[in-house]
């Protein structure tokens, strides 16, 4: 099994509590009283006055692994295929591969409001640029003239040997202009991770039962049992958050389950079990950041040993490639994007007074800073389709469905322009097929 490069992508998206990692999300939608307020904003002339309160949180860096690779990069072949050629590969019971996509085979869906939804892209792309000059010029965001500033999270580039990595062209790249995954209804089974870092499970989650909608209907994962598992699996329980392509390997080869909601319910409250285990007297919670049982307070629930799940049989690789993202999408592969969370991704907070949301959901490229000054602000969310557009851009935008409840984006959707993402995709991994658990 090759070594863990955990410091590559380690994504740790909980909201602002005061202990978490930063994901870069206000829970309570209360004005706020910083320079923000006073902002006389001409491109968004109600909605700034609702905007989130900055979010920067000083956080030190999670420790690196202790391993002679994790501050080296592995040569692609042996980091991500083993030596093994992807035939090969594809013969074992359970995959996590690295196909090249040469020739995609279209499978998604083309029946959506593409083009109600591009009006609002064009309409709302550059919204925001006033206002990011008012902030930075009262110092509450920071920018060099000229200078693109990010976290310290760097992208999981593309290895050299795949060549159509950096191709974006719908044409180039043997797919479609637009697409969206079939089963997918937009602002249905929207979620709220509330105060935690466990973004990853819900967009894992949210994967997973998108393609168990497609053969067996609608289901609901627990999300406890998905973030508990991956902790165990990355052995990674000193700080909150995850890395997303080592937990769906790991999931993928140690074969672990995704149960039902009900075997395991979620508890959004970071480190406190109180309202939690009135609800759930039965359920297992402890004040840790995985709030696991046992003596080592690292358990699960008993009730999901007991419970019949589902396993991923095969997950794709495809790292911060906006086009091996559209490929794996018109391929009906649901997405599972690492993003940096900056500013322009907390302009679209959903305006509940208004019915609408800043931007109207759109992300573009308009602050152009970090969000989070010298913290880590990495979220992980699902991709669930794409439209490609010259007028757009970087060309086009992709659809995407995140884990903060209703109150972010279009009742928790967004779209992510193909500019903001040439700065701020991180990685991402397609997930290709899952069944049922054989016990």
């Amino acid at each position: 099994m090759r070594t863990l490069r955990i410091i590559l992508i380690l994504i740790i998206c909980s909201a602002c509590s005061e202990a978490n990692w930063l994901g870069a999300k206000k829970h309570d939608q209360e004005d706020t009283d910083s320079v923000e307020d006073q902002a006389n904003e001409t491109d968004l002339p109600e909605e700034a006055e609702d905007q989130p309160s900055d979010t920067s949180l000083d956080h030190e860096i999670p420790p690196e692994q202790d391993t002679e690779e994790s501050s080296q990069t592995l040569s692609p072949e042996a980091n991500y295929l083993e030596e093994k050629d992807v035939e090969a590969l594809e013969e074992e019971d359970s995959v996590f591969l690295t196909p090249d996509y040469s020739n995609p085979e279209f499978k998604a869906s083309s029946e959506y409001p593409f083009e109600l939804i591009l009006e609002t892209v064009l309409a709302n792309q550059d919204k925001g640029e006033a206002y990011a000059e008012f902030l930075a010029a009262n110092g509450a965001i920071s920018t060099d003239e000229g200078t693109i500033t990010l976290t310290q999270i760097s992208a999981n580039e593309c290895p050299g040997y795949l060549e159509s990595c950096l191709d974006i062209d719908h044409e180039k790249l043997g797919i479609p202009n637009k697409a969206v995954l079939s089963g997918f209804v937009s602002g249905t089974n929207i979620k709220n991770q509330g105060e935690r870092g466990t973004c990853v499970a819900f967009a894992l989650n949210a994967a997973v039962e998108l393609l168990i909608k497609q053969s067996e209907g609608e289901t609901d994962l627990s999300e406890q049992n998905t973030y508990l598992q991956a902790k165990q699996l990355t052995d990674s329980w000193t700080y909150a958050g995850l890395a997303p392509e080592f937990t769906i390997e790991q999931f993928v080869n140690e074969r672990r389950p995704f149960v039902l909601e009900s075997a395991w319910p979620y508890n959004p409250k970071g480190m406190d079990c109180s309202a939690y285990q009135q609800d759930h007297p039965e359920a297992t919670c402890s004040q840790t950041e995985a709030q696991g049982g046992g003596e080592s307070q690292q358990e699960a629930d008993p009730q999901v040993s007991e419970s019949q799940g589902f396993i991923i049989k095969e997950a794709h690789q495809l790292f911060a490639s906006v086009g091996r993202v559209k490929q794996a999408i018109a391929q009906d592969y649901p997405v599972v994007l690492g993003v940096n969370a900056n500013h322009d991704f907390n302009l679209v907070f959903y305006n509940q007074a208004r019915k609408h949301s800043i931007k109207n959901g759109v992300v573009s490229w308009v602050f152009k800073d970090d969000a989070c000054g010298k913290s880590v602000c990495g979220h992980a969310l699902l991709a669930v389709g794409y439209h490609d557009d010259p007028e757009v851009e970087g060309g086009g935008y992709l659809i995407v469905q995140n884990s903060w409840g209703t109150s972010w984006g279009e009742q928790g959707i967004a779209y992510l322009t193909y500019e903001w993402l040439k700065y701020n995709l991180l990685d991402a991994q397609a997930i290709v097929k899952v069944e049922k658990q054989i016990n």
